[in-house]
């Protein structure tokens, strides 16, 4: 009997142990749900994204929107191969995806110079992505959040986060249509 009663408390214990346990996975489990739903929501607008024609090379899209750029007055501070550097290490073949960056010098210091926030404004980053189906797509931050946030910002800092915006997709723009503006 005393071990009946021993083993009945030690079920007992175990099964609330196991009800806790299971509990604490769901909520958990709940938790993570809620948390990649307020991430989609949040990501929403989060990005640009345009459709590169089919008939243009990636070659095509590089040059064009370099050209974009040069024409505009900004400075090329940076492309990386990241599919070219992943085959490099692994071994393993990749869809294509490449990064460029953009920056307009005295702009950049102005944002800098007003909060050191902003600098992640500049250089502009243009990502040429090759999709699922390999069809090609130009994607980059959308920067209409900071916009919004500094409504309240001096006049010239507001002129400047539209002018990255406005230059992020002309850039995006001529390189999708291999036409310049």
């Amino acid at each position: 009997m005393k071990y009946s009663l021993i083993f009945s408390l030690f079920m007992a214990s175990n099964i609330s142990v196991l009800a806790l346990t299971t509990e604490a996975k769901l909520n958990i489990a709940i938790s993570n749900i809620a948390s990649a739903i307020e991430d989609i929501s949040d990501s929403k607008n989060s990005a640009i994204k345009i459709l590169v024609k089919k008939e243009l090379s990636k070659e095509l899209v590089e040059d064009a929107m370099e050209m974009e750029a040069t024409i505009m007055g900004l400075r090329s501070v940076g492309m990386l191969p990241i599919s070219e550097m992943y085959e490099l290490q692994t071994n393993k073949e990749q869809k294509f995806y490449k990064t460029y960056q953009y920056l307009d010098v005295k702009d950049s210091i102005s944002l800098v110079n007003y909060s050191a926030k902003l600098s992640t404004i500049y250089p502009i980053s243009i990502h040429l992505v090759e999709g699922l189906d390999g069809q090609l797509w130009l994607t980059t931050r959308d920067i209409q959040s900071i916009i919004s946030q500094h409504q309240s910002s001096p006049k010239y800092i507001q002129e400047i986060l539209y002018r990255a915006k406005a230059i992020a997709e002309k850039i995006m723009k001529s390189g999708a249509t291999a036409i310049l503006d």
